[in-house]
C-alpha cells in the first residue's frame, strides 16, 4: 500500500463550476486582493466557504495565512481564455497532486488504486468521490488522457445519510387552498425597497427576473457585474457540457 502523502491538507473537492465561477468572479472584479478570506464569500453557503478555502490551499494558490499567490493570480488572467486556462490548469493545478498520486500510472490504474491515493490523503466518503470527480475533471480541461478504469469513479454517486420514508398526500381543505393560494400571491411580490427587472431568453424557456434596490449606486453595480460574470462561467460550461 501506499504511504500517506505529507501534505496535510484534504484535497480539493469543491465542485468544479463553483470552483471555476469563484475565479471567473475574481477576475470580473478587476482588483485581486491580497488574501482571500470570508469577507468575500458571503454569497456562498457556509459549506461551500470550507470547500473552497480547502481547495485552494490544497491547490497551492493561497498560502497558510489565507494571503493570495502568484499562481492564483496567473489562473484569473488566464480564466475566459480557453488555451490559456487549459494551460494553466496542466501547469498551476495539476502538479498539486505530485505527492498525492506518487507512482500512479493514470493511464492504466483502476478507480480503487485511485481511491486509496486519495484516501491516504485524507478524503473518505462523500468526500473521496467529491475530490475523484474534481481530479477527473482536471485532467479533461487539461485534455490529458486517463485510464478507462476511472470511469466508474465518475459516475459514483454521492451516498446520502438517511433516506425518509414518503409520507401520503393529504388533501388539503379549501381553507388551505386559499391560504396557499395567497403565500404565492405574497411570494410573487417585489420586496420593499426593490425594483423588479424581467429577462427573456425565449420562446422555449421560462421567463426570469431580477431583483435590485431602488437605490442602488455604482459600488453595489460591481459587485452585481461579478455575479454577472459567474452567470457567464456557468453558461459556458453548460454550453461545453461540463461538470
Amino acid at each position: 500500500m501506499a504511504n500517506a502523502v505529507e501534505n496535510t491538507v484534504t484535497p480539493a473537492y469543491i465542485p468544479y463550476k463553483t470552483f471555476s465561477g469563484f475565479v471567473g468572479n475574481l477576475k470580473a472584479s478587476g482588483a485581486i486582493p491580497g488574501r482571500i478570506d470570508k469577507s468575500l464569500l458571503s454569497t456562498y453557503s457556509g459549506s461551500s466557504q470550507s470547500q473552497l478555502m480547502t481547495s485552494l490551499r490544497f491547490l497551492r494558490l493561497i498560502g497558510a495565512d489565507d494571503a493570495v499567490k502568484e499562481s492564483l493570480r496567473d489562473l484569473i488572467e488566464a480564466h475566459g481564455d480557453e488555451e490559456a486556462w487549459k494551460k494553466a490548469v496542466l501547469e498551476i493545478l495539476l502538479p498539486a497532486y505530485t505527492d498525492l498520486l506518487g507512482d500512479l500510472d493514470i493511464d492504466t490504474a483502476t478507480s480503487a488504486e485511485l481511491d486509496e491515493r486519495f484516501r491516504n490523503a485524507g478524503a473518505t466518503g462523500s468526500v473521496l468521490i467529491k475530490a475523484s470527480r474534481f481530479f477527473l475533471k482536471l485532467l479533461e480541461e487539461a485534455e490529458m488522457t486517463y485510464s478507462p478504469h476511472f470511469k466508474s469513479a465518475k459516475a459514483a454517486r454521492i451516498p446520502t445519510t438517511s433516506r425518509k420514508k414518503p409520507r401520503r398526500a393529504r388533501r388539503p381543505d379549501k381553507q388551505g387552498e386559499d391560504n396557499k393560494g395567497a403565500s404565492r400571491d405574497e411570494s410573487n411580490k417585489t420586496p420593499e425597497g426593490m425594483i423588479e427587472f424581467p429577462i427573456h431568453f425565449g420562446p422555449s424557456k421560462p421567463t426570469g427576473k431580477i431583483q435590485v434596490p431602488k437605490s442602488m449606486n455604482e459600488t453595489d453595480m460591481a459587485m452585481f457585474k461579478a455575479m454577472v460574470a459567474a452567470v457567464e462561467a456557468y453558461a459556458a460550461q453548460q454550453s461545453k457540457g461540463g461538470d
